[in-house]
């Protein structure tokens, strides 16, 4: 291949993995902000607008695969744990285009296969390593809070609440 065809490809994969990244790294409070004003909203109209809690699925055919291949809700419960609110479909969406960018760029920089496939390899697994350090992050964060939240249970039954 010649150089402008990969620079097209690495364009064309950066770009749609960096569009992938903000989508599914957006911050919440968007969401639960209008899913509390469409909550106090008066629903005097029959006409019911869009889904505000759900975003629509990115790459449908992606949760299909998932699904067959009984994956997909070992990677949401990954994805609950650490606390993101990714699909199970953005993230391996997220995975294989930041893997693929690596190959085309790593393509550029040497001849040999083999560490392409090595670099392509490490770079997808980049954003598991962020998702298992979030899941880490919360627990401990969780376990911080433990002895906190169980003394107000207890003092909270001692005073005479049920």
């Amino acid at each position: 291949m010649t150089p402008v065809i990969y620079t097209a490809a690495v364009f064309i994969l950066l770009t749609s993995g960096l569009y992938a990244a903000f989508v599914a790294l957006a911050p919440a409070s968007n969401v639960q902000e209008r899913r509390r004003l469409t909550q106090m909203a008066p629903t005097t109209s029959t006409v019911r607008g869009p889904n505000l809690g759900r975003r629509s699925d990115l790459a449908p055919q992606v949760t299909i695969l998932l699904r067959a291949l009984n994956l997909h809700d070992r990677i949401q419960w990954e994805l609950l744990r650490a606390g993101l609110l990714l699909k199970p479909s953005e993230i391996t969406t997220l995975c294989l285009a930041i893997g693929g960018g690596t190959f085309l760029v790593s393509s550029l920089l040497t001849t040999r296969l083999s560490s392409r496939l090595i670099l392509s390899v490490f770079a997808m697994i980049t954003p598991w390593v962020y998702v298992m350090m979030r899941k880490g992050q919360r627990s401990k964060h969780i376990i911080t809070q433990l002895p906190e939240a169980l003394q107000l249970i207890a003092s909270s039954l001692r005073s005479g609440f049920s």
